[in-house]
């Protein structure tokens, strides 16, 4: 019985992302827009985070989560042979149906490995399906809205490696850390909601120092990538070289 329920509030998910409903300018201003501007020929005006002489905003989780999507997005587009530019209309609902099935998907199979009891676990995946902020603002580009995934799956990482009283669990140790930067990076308050639960982590660190090691390994690379990538964007008429990446980063 809970399955059709959860499948028809999974319709109504799909209904409001789709719809026409209320836009926020946040959604459009901080993410990606930003990053249209550099892949398609709009006219785009970047907002003073990003424009101020100390910027706020990194550009780094930007472009996995909306640059990709436009970049395939165009490439189809000109692989049909579709005159002109795409549309911002059609961008616009591209980007919407792909955070529908990031929340469809990444969120609730989330909460389905970090809730153990099944009747539980149904009562909880019901209980966020129908709620008011699943149905409208996870299905919008807000970076609250990626943070909210990114915790969720934060939080499954650590109950994994945890878990594992056998192994050093090297792939899941490494993700943590890369979603640990990327979440950072995407919004600063990311820290403050993983900090507690990260506490679990220092008796298996103790029992497995290799976790740690791939765990550190994992985060300064992606740290550097993120860095390089906002070096590279802030930097806009100055080219950016090694020297400058260690000399001058922009954070």
């Amino acid at each position: 019985m809970w399955r059709r329920a959860y499948l028809l509030l999974a319709l109504v998910r799909l209904y409001f992302a789709l719809s026409p409903s209320y836009l926020h300018p946040d959604e459009n201003f901080q993410g990606p827009e930003v990053i249209a501007g550099q892949i398609f020929s709009y006219p785009v005006k970047l907002t003073w985070e990003f424009t101020s002489d100390t910027p706020i905003r990194s550009v780094f989780p930007l472009w996995p989560v909306y640059g990709l999507p436009m970049l395939l997005l165009k490439w189809i587009w000109i692989g049909n042979g579709q005159g002109g530019e795409v549309t911002p209309a059609v961008v616009f609902w591209t980007l919407r149906v792909l955070m529908f099935l990031l929340s469809f998907v990444l969120e609730d199979w989330a909460i389905h490995e970090l809730v153990g009891k099944p009747r539980h676990r149904s009562l909880v995946i019901l209980l966020v399906a129908s709620s008011y902020v699943t149905w409208t603002f996870q299905a919008h580009t807000f970076s609250n809205s990626l943070e909210t995934i990114l915790v969720a799956w934060s939080l499954v990482l650590i109950q994994r490696i945890v878990d594992d009283k056998q192994r050093t669990s090297p792939f899941a140790s490494a993700l943590l850390a890369f979603l640990a930067v990327f979440g950072f990076f995407n919004r600063i308050t990311f820290p403050a909601f993983l900090f507690i639960p990260a506490l679990r982590l220092i008796p298996h660190f103790a029992r497995k120092p290799l976790s740690l090691l791939f765990m550190v390994i994992s985060g300064l690379w992606t740290l550097f990538f993120a860095i390089a990538i906002d070096t590279e964007f802030y930097a806009r008429t100055h080219p950016v070289t090694w020297s400058t990446l260690f000399t001058h980063p922009i954070i």
